[in-house]
């Protein structure tokens, strides 16, 4: 139940992202640190600015994401990883709307999920549509 106007408003706001996530994804970088990066483009556009952690901290993690698919994580790949995962903790625990809250929660668990692609990413591989099925040792179809 939304117990608030603002509430409401960042329910809005996130079933506009979530929306137009399904028009983006697939037109920039596939696997999951491409739609993680379409997922925060959008959710950057879509806050309202109102609260700080949002504001800011969905940008960080944008900049965050852009560094690691421009393979800049090589020598401290971990690093960048890190900074990612403790900005989308604390988007996650400290934003004052769901957006911010269901955004920093998002990308933490594609961080946590999906470490392999993002650690190739941050060394400058590219994984294609198979990257996934790589680490398991086992062949794309």
């Amino acid at each position: 139940m939304v117990g608030s106007n603002a509430e409401y408003k960042g329910l809005l706001r996130l079933s506009s992202v979530m929306r137009d996530l399904v028009f983006r994804v697939g037109t920039q970088e596939p696997g999951p640190v491409g739609v993680t990066r379409e997922l925060l483009d959008l959710a950057r556009e879509a806050s309202c600015g109102e609260c700080t952690p949002c504001r800011l901290g969905t940008t960080r993690m944008l900049e965050l994401v852009d560094g690691v698919l421009r393979g800049r994580g090589a020598a401290g790949g971990d690093d960048l990883l890190a900074q990612l995962a403790d900005t989308a903790g604390m988007v996650g625990a400290s934003s004052g709307c769901h957006l911010g809250r269901v955004i920093g929660r998002l990308v933490a668990r594609s961080v946590e999920h999906h470490r392999f692609e993002y650690e190739a990413h941050a060394r400058g591989e590219r994984l294609g549509i198979g990257g996934a099925n790589a680490r398991a040792g086992a062949t794309a179809v």
